[in-house]
């Protein structure tokens, strides 16, 4: 905040540094949660199989993170209560189980 405030780099520049910074987090990550989860499993015992779901975790993975961002601008703008941005599951479920 402080350099933004100063002028020194815009929110665009923090945000692609911040994001260019974690892309190997987001990647060894899932590898390793993958790996254990994987045989532990007994799932397919073949490599291309596992391939396929460790390229699925590490998309799903991703596209989580991509999702989480706008939340947390969200709950700073919108949400005053930070509870019930910590359960958006819930508040997405409510009218599935009002039928």
């Amino acid at each position: 905040m402080r350099e933004y405030y100063n002028g020194l780099y815009g929110v665009a520049a923090y945000y692609l540094a911040k994001s260019t910074a974690d892309v190997p987090f987001h990647i060894a990550y899932p590898i390793l949660y993958t790996t254990i989860i994987y045989w532990m499993a007994g799932l397919k015992t073949e490599f291309q199989a596992y391939l396929t779901f460790l390229a699925v975790v590490i998309i799903i993975a991703n596209i989580a993170q991509s999702l989480g961002i706008p939340q947390h601008i969200f709950k700073k703008i919108l949400i005053a209560d930070a509870s019930l941005s910590a359960c958006p599951g819930f508040l997405v479920s409510i009218p599935f189980e009002l039928k």
